[in-house]
């Protein structure tokens, strides 16, 4: 406690504080200057983990690898409902494939009704071990019906219709079966959809950190640049090409290199909402300015040309003006399905992937686009289709409907595939004559009951513009005429 001592000068009594008391006050600032002391401290800790948060978050090379994730998650939600049988593709040697596939046409417009009732029936059997393929195809219409089969067996092809003629036949294919299967085993074989697009873009990205890449601070702004030039171009594009090399679906397909000119992008990124706020993107001929205007949308001019850009992570849309013809483009997707739409002022397609339950993914379509013919405007598209996986089995069924001008043409498709071990055997093909041994008089006679054959169906009478030729006399110098030709 201060206690007061009296001191007299010049006959005046003044009061003073002791010693304590001033002990007390030095301890007073003390306590005051620690904890500013300790603020501080935490203060400059803070902005130290702050700058050292900027440089791992905000910087260039962070940027690009967020981008490449960024477009994989839109690649995937875009082919969500694009389910392939991948135990199938993983091993092709393994199993044989049986297929029924059923094609059946139908017309409401009087002027295509001998169109009505036509069907085509495939039944095909492939053992990819093998080589060996075989096909029995079914042509009918009314109470009328063509039957033929083939059997591929590597490089020969053996086609037999006792209707047409009595023996089979073997002809000499310059495309071999083997070479089918190993090209379409390895662009596919170990892969699915998803997966090749993916790595596609793993590469691409990868590769373009070869590039000049630098990080700069504009206050509260990062900006970044990557540029693509004469030092560095070739090894960004031996970068892509090596990756490419080494993958065993790529390597055979992609042969050109990814980038044949210089280009230069920068993007200004504001670090407080993490948003990109400007872009510049510059090659040898065009410079692209993009500015945001709206939330998830861009302004992106060249010279006089104008762009719209919307992007999030569920939309890719775009629309610009082309010879002075407004054109949209857009991709959306949303939790189980995905869409693609591209307009024009005579032209609209729409592409609509839904994965439903089941297992089951369908496929919805229009196309409108114009004619080139004077006496028809524009012909219409549309259909759907729906497949479904499950348990070595894969089954498919839609329709597809054709317009133009009042006319109606609707293909109704269905399919049923299994996969397995040992489904089928092999056809016999021993007896057989070659394409060679075939006498002239024995092609004249093929061709006659083919066209005879052909002249009992309604539709053929459409195709060649006649009326009813099913009462007409077949004349056999007409056909000998034709196969001399």
């Amino acid at each position: 406690m201060n206690e007061k001592v009296k001191n007299e000068v010049n006959g005046e009594n003044i009061e003073i504080l002791d010693s304590g008391s001033t002990t007390e006050s030095k301890g007073s600032k003390i306590k005051i200057v620690i904890p500013i002391l300790a603020t501080l401290i935490v203060l400059l800790l803070m902005c130290g983990g702050v700058f050292l948060f900027i440089n791992k978050v905000f910087n260039a090379n962070y940027f690009l690898e967020e981008s490449s994730k960024s477009v994989s998650s839109f690649a995937k939600k875009v082919l969500n409902g694009m389910d392939i049988n991948n135990e199938y593709l993983s091993d092709l040697d393994k199993y044989d494939v049986v297929s029924n596939i059923n094609i059946k046409l139908s017309s409401s417009t009087s002027a295509l009704e001998n169109l009505n009732g036509i069907s085509l029936n495939l039944d095909v059997n492939a053992r990819v071990k093998e080589k060996y393929v075989s096909m029995d195809a079914t042509l009918k219409q009314d109470s009328e019906n063509i039957k033929a089969s083939a059997v591929i067996n590597n490089d020969k092809v053996y086609v037999e219709s006792k209707e047409f003629f009595d023996k089979m036949v073997s002809i000499d294919s310059s495309v071999k079966v083997e070479d089918i299967i190993s090209e379409y085993s390895n662009t596919i074989g170990n892969y699915d959809i998803l997966e090749i697009v993916n790595k596609y873009i793993s590469y691409y990205f990868e590769s373009l950190k070869e590039a000049k890449i630098s990080t700069e601070y504009e206050g509260f702004n990062a900006v970044y640049t990557y540029e693509i030039n004469d030092d560095n171009i070739d090894k960004v594009n031996d970068k892509f090409m090596s990756l490419i090399k080494e993958d065993e679906v790529f390597k055979d397909i992609v042969t050109e290199e990814m980038i044949s000119n210089n280009i230069s992008v920068v993007i200004k990124v504001k670090m407080l909402t993490n948003e990109v706020s400007e872009f510049i993107v510059k090659n040898e001929i065009s410079e692209f300015k993009g500015v945001k205007i709206d939330e998830n949308k861009y302004e992106i001019t060249d010279g006089e040309n104008k762009i719209t850009l919307e992007i999030s992570s569920n939309l890719l849309s775009l629309s610009t003006k082309i010879d002075n013809e407004e054109v949209k483009v857009k991709f959306e997707v949303g939790k189980n399905s995905s869409s693609f739409s591209y307009k024009t002022s005579n032209t609209d397609i729409s592409f609509n992937l839904e994965k439903l339950e089941s297992k089951t993914n369908k496929l919805s379509f229009n196309l409108v686009v114009p004619s080139t013919q004077k006496n028809v405007s524009e012909y219409k598209i549309n259909g759907e289709i729906s497949v479904k996986n499950e348990d070595k089995k894969t089954s498919a069924s839609g329709k597809v409907t054709f317009n133009y001008s009042e006319n109606e043409v609707t293909l109704n498709l269905s399919s049923d595939t299994e996969y397995g071990e040992n489904l089928f055997s092999r056809k016999d093909v021993s007896n057989f004559v070659s394409e060679n041994d075939i006498t002239v008089e024995e092609m004249s006679t093929i061709a006659v009951n083919l066209m005879t054959k052909l002249m009992n169906f309604r539709f053929f009478g459409l195709i060649y513009g006649m009326n009813e030729l099913n009462d007409e006399v077949i004349d056999n110098s007409f056909y000998d005429s034709e196969v001399s030709v």
